[in-house]
């Protein structure tokens, strides 16, 4: 072959290789990172806490924040929005001692990235000696052990829209009496009507 048809070829490949690698970073987003700001011991009562930032350190607010982490084998799934200041808190109540993988996941909008983080959390023997952060920014664990039977608790679970009480049954809406952990697991669609199926 040609020297410079070789040549032409090379340069080609490396501004296909620029261009592809380009765009995908000036997609339009800002990067975004979830710190935790909790420490990894903590006592039932406790709150895990997170802060949702920008790339710029700026705090992000009124967005969903996922916490998930697995016990007995099951994974457990919590969403909440974070609060003025960018935080968003999952409370510790009724849990065994032991070590937790938590996860917590932002998934971006039309003008923020996606971002993942992780910590080991250890709870362990006590319960806590201040009250928990109590605030729209909060989950709490409680419910999800079902260990509040009859209480008048309610609790709003922000990904679905949904309130519900600490058996998980859902209140009021279209989905009144459901249960919200078998919604969770199989989530509702929207029809092209409007309604949900």
């Amino acid at each position: 072959m040609n020297k410079n048809v070789i040549i032409a070829i090379l340069i080609i490949i490396i501004i296909a290789v620029v261009g592809i690698f380009g765009f995908g970073l000036l997609d339009g987003k800002t990067g975004t990172q979830i710190n935790f700001v909790s420490g990894d011991h903590i006592k039932n009562g406790e709150s895990v806490t997170v802060e949702l930032k920008d790339s710029n350190g700026k705090a992000i607010t009124n967005q969903i924040v996922n916490f998930t982490y697995n016990e007995n084998n099951k994974a457990e799934k919590f969403s909440v929005y974070t609060d003025s200041q960018g935080k968003a808190y999952l409370n510790f109540a009724g849990e065994k001692e032991g070590q937790y993988e938590i996860s917590a996941s932002y998934g971006g909008n039309d003008t923020l990235k996606p971002c993942t983080a992780s910590q080991k959390i250890t709870v362990v023997k006590g319960n806590a000696t201040e009250t928990p952060t109590e605030s729209n920014s909060t989950a709490s664990t409680m419910e999800y052990n079902k260990k509040s039977e009859g209480s008048t608790q309610t609790y709003y679970d922000a990904e679905l829209g949904l309130y519900y009480d600490g058996n998980g049954k859902v209140i009021g809406g279209q989905h009144d009496g459901a249960n919200i952990y078998e919604l969770r697991e199989h989530p509702p669609f929207e029809a092209e009507e409007g309604e949900f199926v």
